[in-house]
């Protein structure tokens, strides 16, 4: 019989935030806000990472024709991503925006030394601002199927 929290005791979520407001260049994808250090689980085992994410954005005079927001590990390819509907892009708008990116379930990625984990933005044809304020990625570690 296993006591969960006991026996698998998993990570407190930790929330991260930007360090300032973050201009997303239209076509070039932009660091938001990092772990900056290795995120590890306290034991062997699979886990998924789960990002609870709440972006504030602001459009400029022209809004952008897309946006969307990812996760990496450590300055990688994207591994989850969340794309704006193009019509609540609008001139001028600023938009709390919340959603949730999931990633695979992994044993090495996490146990022994862990990952970097990022968020990132991706504005098309003009820049998008992210805002400190109200920015944040909730991280957690889900516990996977393998032992």
């Amino acid at each position: 019989m296993s006591i969960w929290g006991v026996a698998k005791p998993s990570l407190v979520p930790v929330q991260y935030v930007p360090a300032a407001d973050v201009t997303l260049t239209a076509g070039t994808a932009v660091l938001i806000a990092t772990t900056t250090a290795a995120v590890a689980a306290l034991v062997t085992g699979g886990y998924y990472p789960l990002l609870l994410c709440t972006v504030v954005d602001l459009q400029g005079a022209a809004a952008a024709s897309a946006l969307v927001y990812s996760f990496r590990f450590n300055g990688g390819a994207d591994i989850a991503t969340y794309t704006i509907e193009p019509g609540d892009l609008v001139n001028l708008g600023e938009r709390t925006r919340g959603f949730t990116l999931v990633g695979v379930e992994s044993q090495s990625a996490w146990w022994p030394t862990g990952t970097i984990v990022e968020l990132w933005g991706k504005a098309t044809t003009q820049a998008v601002t992210v805002k400190k304020v109200g920015t944040q990625f909730l991280l957690m570690l889900g516990q996977g199927a393998s032992p």
